[in-house]
């Protein structure tokens, strides 16, 4: 066998089951598409198709960030090379290691592509997408993607950077090759389609070129396959382990197991946490409180920013030696005595504690914003504008204040659930399981947007939309009841599965349904009080927070846990 057959084999095996997954998905989503609008020719005026080839489609597109590659790490956290270390150290060719991924990644994203656009030319009638422009495009995205992955870093934090270079290239080359013409004059119209060819094809060739350099240094780099000198963050990160270990030697007094939990994980966390304040929170406050104005878009900027920062400062070092085992737990939480739902909900609430503090430090910047004059008026004046959506009698200061302290209540609390609903994916310690649910969590939320989206830019007449939209108001008791009685039922599962495998007690169980129920209550009576509008009543805000806050898959934490503990 030769050196690029065996490539090719090492680089299909490394994901063959979801490569298999995949082109099976593909395959079945294509044999629908075809055959029904073969068969019955009147649906291709419907969004059944289109949705069709969604749902087939994108999983794969996205699978192609990290399809064919001989990496062995996944986190991005990970300073050396994640290209397979076993392969470094034989003698092939450089240049033969990159180019078999590279090749590979270009043809699966070409055969993607070209399925998208036929299915869109047949059954939707649009011809005029290019097809070249977007095939180097989308295969140069995946190549950097895979180009930053093998390449060392001496900080983690430089990879992320070089990723939001690339994710910014990129969404460069995809909007000129298919709205560059609305974005030049007139008469340069005609050179758009030219010039995303070229630009195109210069980040593809970027990208190859990379990927030849990312091999060469990671086998001749220290920091490439067996770290040999360690740089100033390194020896920094040393100093604080070591501080870390010798504390941890210590003989320390815990009155619970919890309390030892949360001063672990604290320890855990805390290099990121205090990164993320000097590297990210503190610039970014600096930047908007002497230089942004007060807006609508700078105000919802900075809150993104800020669940980004608590995002970061809650995912913990993850360049200790235990979170590259495979559990993605410590040896010694695996074996040790304490049980699975106090690991679980432990680990789960200092993260989230961290995130929160740092999504409050928005009322400093809202602080410095209210001391300027002109900032007060434009603040004034942006909540004048959404004073007819609401049935408020407040005066204008006061319907601002309420109006942004509403928002940001409301945006806080959506966050750290939606954090806290996925907490237990990754618990599982399982990559694929993760894979798995990122997919289809991403297919429930994006196709029933997507149907909506369709039908919204389809129709012509406002009257009949408000009049649709009426008539969904009127639904929407029976909707909630329903989501209700859904919740209720695998809460109710959750909780027996908690008590079947001794994983919780009823104390436990009870304890954490009554801080859910509190939370809930807390959160509806502060956007009553908030919420400049007489119609909001607080029994329409507690189901809305009861909705919102989850228990089911917190009391599905142990459960992960578990799995994770008892592999």
């Amino acid at each position: 066998m030769n050196q690029t057959t065996a490539l090719i084999r090492l680089a299909f095996s490394c994901q063959r089951r979801i490569v298999i997954a995949m082109i099976a998905l593909v395959a079945v989503g294509q044999i629908i598409v075809w055959g029904t609008a073969l068969l019955h020719p009147q649906w291709l005026q419907h969004n059944v198709l289109p949705m069709t080839m969604v749902c087939s489609l994108l999983p794969a597109a996205l699978f192609s960030f990290v399809v064919f590659d001989y990496g062995f790490q996944t986190d991005l956290n990970f300073t050396a090379s994640s290209c397979n270390h076993w392969l470094l150290r034989m003698p092939v060719a450089a240049w033969k290691i990159a180019i078999v991924p590279v090749v590979l990644r270009t043809l699966w994203v070409a055969a993607l592509w070209t399925l998208v656009q036929q299915g869109e030319a047949w059954t939707q009638g649009r011809t005029g997408w290019p097809w070249l422009a977007p095939c180097l495009s989308l295969s140069a995205g995946a190549i950097w993607v895979m180009v930053l992955t093998w390449r060392p870093f001496a900080n983690p934090w430089f990879r992320l950077l070089s990723l939001l270079s690339v994710a910014i290239g990129f969404y460069f080359c995809i909007a000129l090759i298919f709205d560059g013409r609305s974005m030049v004059p007139v008469e340069w119209r005609g050179l758009v389609p030219t010039v995303g060819l070229v630009v195109a094809g210069l980040f593809y060739s970027s990208g190859v070129a990379a990927s030849f350099a990312a091999i060469r240094l990671a086998r001749t780099n220290t920091q490439g396959i067996i770290p040999e000198t360690d740089r100033r963050p390194a020896v920094a990160r040393r100093v604080l382990n070591d501080s870390v270990s010798q504390r941890a030697s210590k003989p320390a007094n815990f009155r619970r197991p919890y309390h030892a939990l949360l001063w672990h994980q604290w320890i855990r966390i805390r290099t990121s946490a205090y990164s993320t304040v000097a590297l990210y929170l503190i610039p970014a406050i600096g930047l908007y409180v002497a230089v942004v104005p007060f807006s609508g878009p700078a105000f919802i900027m900075l809150n993104v920013l800020l669940a980004y920062a608590g995002i970061f400062a809650s995912s913990g070092n993850q360049l200790d030696a235990a979170a590259r085992q495979p559990s993605s737990l410590p040896t010694y939480l695996i074996a040790s005595p304490i049980s699975s739902a106090t690991i679980a909900w432990t680990r789960a609430i200092v993260p989230l504690a961290v995130a929160s503090v740092i999504y409050l430090s928005i009322g400093a910047v809202l602080a410095v914003w209210a001391i300027w004059p002109s900032n007060r008026t434009n603040w004034i004046a942006w909540a004048e504008s959404f004073r007819s959506w609401f049935n408020g009698q407040d005066a204008t200061p006061m319907f601002g204040l309420r109006l942004v302290g509403s928002f940001c209540v409301a945006f806080l609390a959506t966050y750290l659930s939606r954090v806290a609903s996925y907490w237990w994916i990754g618990m599982t310690g399982r990559t694929w399981f993760v894979m798995a649910a990122s997919v289809v969590g991403m297919i429930f939320y994006f196709v029933p947007l997507s149907i909506f989206l369709a039908w919204f830019m389809k129709q012509n007449d406002w009257q009949a939309v408000q009049a649709m939209g009426r008539w969904g108001w009127q639904w929407m008791p029976t909707a909630f009841f329903v989501a209700m009685a859904c919740k209720v039922i695998a809460v109710a599962i959750a909780a027996y599965l908690l008590r079947h495998r001794r994983l919780a007690s009823t104390r436990a169980i009870a304890s954490v349904a009554c801080g859910w129920v509190a939370i809930c209550v807390i959160l509806a009576g502060t956007l009553t009080m908030l919420i400049p509008d007489s119609r909001i009543s607080f029994a329409w805000m507690l189901a809305v927070a009861t909705l919102t806050v989850p228990l089911a898959r917190i009391f599905a934490m142990p459960l992960a846990l578990a799995w994770n503990r008892h592999r």
